[in-house]
């Protein structure tokens, strides 16, 4: 938010230093994820790539990080991080967040951008050259195992969200800004999402509100009207929020709704299924919502999508289309193909624990 990518991808340049994103949308474009030293996300619900990373290094430059307990994995010791012994030098404009969650070996504080252009003229002629470090190349591979493991989950599950994700970015141009709620939109979207410019993935973040992507696209269609807007919900936090298509259609403000129905609260079944002996309850909708009648009675216009031909053919319909559009696609809902890949742990108490 303090537009100090520039500045960041510098810093990284000049160490040989990966780069991975915490789980709040701010860090997803503030480094583009089509840079050589991008290394993806840490935590629960992140990345094989990035936890390795952030458990096995020496040191590690926090920038503008709380550290919450989704990037952390609860702060279980080696899991995600393990400080000590990893040294933390932790940037933060607020001096509370300064060794809140992690003892750091030196704190500053400072605006983000301002600290890393500091730092970046301290190791100006730093500049490494020759052979890629051993560090290095062992990041490399750790990118090409997930990037196999990815091809194989898409291929399993050709409707999984994971999938999706993926067929979406393809269609989508690089500057679109794309909005998330809650659920498995955001977890798996934090996860897989490219976005190669900043601002340009908003999520709800801590608060995990639902109906929020909605009116966040809304939202950034008014501030940037040349850019795409496209917001991705899951079914569930779609109906929370849907009368603001209302608002959408009213007020003349072209944005794409990407519903992702699999008929349930089914990031909230994934845990009653992991977490409770797979007791579920209230979370797998028996009726079914006609988001065709729903969509057009305010308005906007609809598609929908049951395969991956159709939901490109869809969304590039529904884009050009100039106007408020919403695009079903129906996804996946088994267990567990229809919900995302964890790679961390999350501390949620059961009566089983």
């Amino acid at each position: 938010m303090s537009g100090a990518g520039d500045a960041l991808a510098a810093v990284a340049e000049v160490l040989g230093a990966p780069v991975i994103g915490s789980f709040r949308g701010e860090s997803k474009g503030g480094f583009p994820s089509d840079h050589d030293l991008w290394g993806f996300h840490p935590g629960n619900v992140g990345s094989s790539v990035g936890n390795t990373l952030t458990k096995e290094t020496d040191v590690l430059l926090a920038v503008g990080l709380t550290f919450s307990d989704e990037t952390t994995s609860s702060y279980a010791p080696g899991v995600t991080f393990n400080i000590p012994p990893t040294k933390v030098v932790q940037i933060d404009i607020d001096p509370y967040e300064i060794g809140k969650n992690y003892p750091v070996e030196l704190g500053v504080v400072s605006d983000a951008r301002a600290g890393l252009e500091v730092l970046l003229s301290a190791l100006r002629g730093q500049r490494r050259k020759g052979a890629p470090s051993p560090w290095l190349k062992k990041f490399e591979a750790l990118k090409a195992e997930w990037e196999a493991e990815q091809k194989k989950d898409w291929t399993r599950a050709p409707m999984g969200i994971g999938n999706v994700v993926k067929n979406l970015r393809e269609v989508l141009p690089r500057g679109a800004i794309v909005s998330v709620s809650a659920g498995l939109p955001q977890e798996i979207l934090s996860q897989q999402w490219l976005s190669y410019l900043p601002r340009t993935f908003l999520s709800s973040g801590g608060y995990s509100t639902m109906g929020f992507a909605l009116p966040a696209a809304i939202g950034a269609k008014l501030a940037q009207p040349k850019r795409d807007c496209v917001a991705v919900e899951g079914d569930g936090s779609f109906l929370m929020n849907s009368v603001e298509l209302f608002t959408a259609v009213e007020e003349r403000i072209p944005v794409v709704v990407v519903v992702l129905n699999n008929y349930g609260w089914v990031s909230i079944r994934n845990l009653q299924m992991n977490g409770l002996r797979k007791r579920v309850f209230g979370t797998e909708f028996r009726g079914k919502v006609d988001f065709e009648k729903l969509v057009t009675a305010y308005g906007a216009e609809y598609w929908k999508a049951e395969k991956p031909e159709e939901l490109r053919k869809a969304v590039k319909q529904a884009v050009s289309s100039g106007g408020v559009a919403v695009v079903e696609a129906i996804v996946d809902r088994r267990f567990p193909e229809g919900g995302a890949s964890m790679y961390g742990t999350w501390d949620i108490p059961t009566p089983y624990n």
